[in-house]
């Protein structure tokens, strides 16, 4: 499963690399996808989205998990 990851810090950051460790060790890949990098897209109707990244060329993640935590300012609330 590709687990996207919702963040404004690096890789190395504890809490990410934890995660990444984790999914790694149960075979999940995590994509850390940057608020102010990426946007979501409702391409059809229905409830599914996409994210516009122009570098995830890799593909859309099966699930995403927001962790942006305090770091992110109001124009990154979900629409919802």
């Amino acid at each position: 499963m590709r687990i996207g990851l919702i963040t404004v810090r690096e890789p190395d950051y504890h809490p990410n690399r934890r995660l990444m460790e984790a999914a790694a060790s149960r075979g999940h890949s995590i994509v850390l996808i940057h608020p102010y990098r990426t946007w979501p897209a409702y391409l059809q109707p229905g409830p599914a989205a996409k994210l516009i990244d122009n570098k995830n060329q890799q593909g859309q993640p099966d699930v995403i998990l927001p962790r942006q935590g305090a770091d992110v300012g109001l124009s990154c609330l979900p629409l919802i």
